[in-house]
C-alpha cells in the first residue's frame, strides 16, 4: 500500500497532544503502515496508539478488498471481451 488516511477527526481527537507528540504520532503512524513498525511512544501518547492503529489496519483491509475485486472484475471483463465461446 502506498498511503494511508490521515482522518480529519485526528485534529480533534488529537487536540490535547502537543505538536511535538502530534509530529510523533504521524511518523509512527505512517512508519507502521509502510513498514510494520510497532513504535515506541511514551505513556502519553500510547495512550492513543491503538486508535491510530487501528484505522490504519481497517483501511489497509478496504484498500486490498477493493484492490481484489477490480481485478476480479478487470479479468471478467477481459475473459467475456475475447472468449470465443
Amino acid at each position: 500500500m502506498t498511503h494511508t488516511p490521515l482522518y480529519y477527526t485526528y485534529l480533534t481527537d488529537l487536540a490535547p497532544y502537543s505538536d511535538e507528540e502530534f509530529g510523533r504520532l504521524m511518523r509512527s503512524l505512517l512508519r507502521y503502515a509502510l513498514k510494520g513498525e510497532e513504535p515506541e511512544l511514551p505513556e502519553r501518547e500510547a495512550l492513543v496508539w491503538p486508535m491510530l492503529r487501528g484505522n490504519a489496519e481497517r483501511a489497509q483491509e478496504r484498500y486490498k478488498a477493493v484492490s481484489l475485486a477490480r481485478a476480479a472484475a478487470g479479468k471478467h471483463g477481459a475473459q467475456s471481451r475475447w472468449d470465443d465461446t
